[in-house]
């Protein structure tokens, strides 16, 4: 790794490279479109600004969708209203109540517009207190995101958003990661994943599975007493049902960067030995992945295959008695490399560089 172990942040938000571990109290900022991820220092205040927010990789609504939002924003909150204290409680309230089967399941418009404003509402780390100090409230997120039908299954926007909304609020968060781990999220979250048949909601449940264990103790534990690996590793085949190419390989790239922080010992300390064997199976199965690419052209781009000559490096440094370079792929990467035409950008020759060492391992 040629790269600082700890991220230093600045005013600026900067990339956060594979394996780096982030230091609490930072804004985080996570493109759900590409996977990257970003941090930067709080504000002087200690609150987040517009830049500071998610990217939702969500397609714009046709008219009436919006219509029919914006209406049921008019039905719940009246013609004005505002985004704190008392809000925050009311909101939390109808998502409860939502979850709870108190409310009419069928009120899409007005539960989308109460989740729309919470999705806002997660990037401020007070408001996020506020909402998860209810202790209904990390149930029925929960609820919400499960593709159960229970008699009918939230839609797939629902769904998205709820995990959302839980995974911003936790992400970086001792506390916060405590209180949806004594309420069961790590179970729910793993069962939610093998039955999401929405490879854009996949993705969204993986953002809160992530942010809910990385570098807790107690929920990486659980998680991996849960075959949880296992099960994340497993949602590939979920990525053939995804509406596009790029939508597939954004699921598959959420699936190697959530094995990789899993399998980090400096993000995930205290591992027990069952995730030290699965190691050598992932190094392998990354092995297969990368020497599979080759042909796939537009489809599975430079970057994607950087990820995971990366991903096998951090591994390999790790667990360098279990994750080793076979033959096989020492011939692929030397093979590659000779045929990668000199680039003309840095990210091209982060690739070409990669390859070079792995040929030379």
């Amino acid at each position: 790794m040629c790269y600082p172990r700890i991220f230093s942040a600045t005013n600026e938000f900067r990339e956060i490279l594979p394996g780096q571990e982030v230091p609490p109290g930072l804004h985080i900022q996570v493109d759900m479109t590409t996977g990257q991820r970003k941090a930067r220092l709080m504000t002087a205040d200690g609150s987040p600004d517009e830049s500071a927010l998610i990217v939702v990789d969500e397609p714009d609504a046709p008219a009436d969708g919006q219509r029919a939002r914006d209406e049921g924003r008019q039905q719940v909150f009246g013609a004005a209203h505002h985004t704190h204290g008392d809000r925050t409680v009311e909101l939390v309230g109808y998502v409860v109540e939502v979850g709870g089967g108190n409310v009419d399941s069928g009120a899409h418009a007005q539960l989308l517009a109460v989740l729309g404003e919470l999705k806002e509402l997660a990037y401020d780390p007070r408001q996020a207190e506020r909402v998860m100090g209810d202790p209904g409230a990390v149930d029925a997120l929960l609820r919400l995101g499960d593709p159960e039908p229970r008699p009918t299954a939230w839609p797939a926007e629902v769904r998205r958003l709820a995990s959302i909304i839980l995974g911003t609020m936790v992400q970086n968060n001792p506390r916060l990661q405590g209180i949806g781990h004594r309420a069961g999220a790590i179970p729910a979250l793993l069962r939610t994943i093998q039955q999401e048949h929405d490879a854009v909601a996949a993705g969204r449940h993986l953002f809160a599975l992530s942010s809910m264990t990385r570098g807790h103790a107690g929920a990486l534990a659980q998680f991996a007493e849960l075959g949880g690996l296992g099960i994340v590793q497993d949602l590939r085949p979920l990525s053939s049902l995804a509406t596009s190419k790029e939508e597939a390989a954004r699921l598959e790239m959420r699936i190697v960067r959530f094995v990789e922080d899993a399998l980090n010992p400096e993000l995930s300390p205290g591992l027990p030995d069952s995730v030290t064997r699965f190691a050598a199976g992932w190094c392998d199965s990354l092995a297969l992945r990368l020497i599979g690419s080759t042909g796939d052209g537009a489809s599975f781009a430079n970057e994607h295959r950087l990820l995971y000559l990366r991903s096998l490096q951090l591994l390999r440094v790790a667990y360098p008695d279990t994750c080793r370079v076979s033959p096989s792929l020492r011939s692929w990467a030397h093979h590659e490399l000779l045929r990668a035409v000199r680039p003309a950008d840095g990210a091209d020759e982060d690739f070409r560089q990669a390859l070079a060492d792995l040929s030379e391992a």
